[in-house]
């Protein structure tokens, strides 16, 4: 049993942050409406690299708390009975 709640739990977590990352994705051009020239190139230039850290970060979210959900879902496996058992 809780082989399927890890499994929803991983499931639930994925899909979340992958909303989470395509909403900030679409984000990331920042409001540089009316600057032009240096001013617009600057401006351009933050929010591409805020918008990199940003993602940065919410991969590294995940990763950190997937991680250990995949341990707990590979522990809580149904186990195999029979020949193929490992001694």
């Amino acid at each position: 049993m809780a082989h399927r709640i890890a499994t929803w739990a991983i499931l639930i977590w994925t899909v979340l942050m992958a909303v989470g990352i395509v909403l900030a994705f679409l984000g990331i051009g920042g409001d540089c409406a009316g600057l032009t020239g240096a001013e617009l190139s600057d401006c351009q230039s933050d929010a591409l690299g805020r918008g990199t850290i940003g993602l940065g970060l919410l991969g590294f979210l995940w990763l950190m708390v997937a991680a250990p959900l995949g341990i707990v879902w590979w522990m809580s496996r149904p186990k195999e009975t029979g020949q193929h058992a490992l001694p």
